[in-house]
């Protein structure tokens, strides 16, 4: 066996085992999710379009997740494939996996900024009443992928209402803005505004967290390592944390195989 198929065996056993891991793993935070879901749905005191919407991409997900099950153990099965060729399939489903991640911690975002909204449903002045619609006009053309619509809402809920009892949010979803249409760059300094303006807010660690996202997308893997190093050492008990310790594996072997 020459080097090249000792490299690919290696890296086959490697991903073959430790991808049904990850697919479990995204399993069990997409049933936490869920329940959180359920909870605010049973309320009945938000949006409903919005929820549906959220359980929309839940269903695709999961049905992703079951998808890349059934691919993983075919290929494992698979005899009539060579190594190299196994291996590319199972690195794009790594890929595939960790996009899926990505999407899992903009649901668990989503949800929390929902289950603030419903908590809030009480006697309103009029200034505070107007602040709160145009914060959900702005997430509502967020969940609808009108990024470009949402973020301009975004900037003008910041200017109009700066001390707002939702500008964390209303910055932090700026941020996220950027990202979905791929100006990372632009994500890393709206998200840095988050931790600068409000850096005892609900969305500094999440905000910090995409930054080390950000840097990926930007394959600036040093810096992203430095970002989940530092979301897990100020945020350690976050969920956050537990996102960034799994993404932090992920880098450090982008790392090795970059230098």
């Amino acid at each position: 066996m020459n080097k090249q198929h000792r490299f690919i065996l290696g890296l086959f056993i490697i991903v073959a085992v430790a991808l049904p891991q990850l697919v479990s793993a995204s399993d069990k935070r997409i049933k936490t999710l869920e329940r959180q879901l359920k909870e605010i749905w049973e309320t009945n005191q938000i949006n409903n379009q919005r929820l549906a919407e959220s359980l929309s991409q839940f269903d695709q997900v999961r049905a992703e997740i079951a998808n890349l099950r059934g691919e993983i153990e075919k290929i494992r099965h698979e005899s009539s494939k060579d190594l190299s060729e196994r291996g590319s399939q199972l690195q794009k489903m790594d890929h595939r996996l960790s996009r899926m991640d990505e999407r899992l911690a903009d649901l668990n975002t989503q949800i929390k900024d929902m289950s603030e909204l419903r908590g809030s449903k009480k006697t309103q002045s009029k200034k505070t009443a107007a602040a709160r619609l145009l914060y959900e006009e702005a997430f509502s053309e967020l969940t609808q992928k009108n990024y470009k619509g949402a973020s301009r809402l975004f900037s003008d809920y910041i200017r109009k209402y700066p001390r707002g009892e939702l500008a964390d949010n209303a910055q932090y979803w700026k941020g996220e803005c950027f990202f979905a249409l791929g100006d990372y760059e632009k994500a890393i300094l709206e998200f840095q505004n988050v931790i600068e303006k409000y850096p005892k807010g609900n969305k500094a660690a999440a905000a910090m967290l995409k930054q080390g996202y950000s840097f990926v997308q930007l394959k600036a893997y040093a810096d992203a390592e430095a970002f989940f190093q530092l979301v897990i050492s100020k945020y350690p008990k976050s969920p956050e944390a537990i996102q960034a310790r799994e993404k932090l594996s992920e880098v450090k072997e982008m790392i090795k195989q970059s230098s």
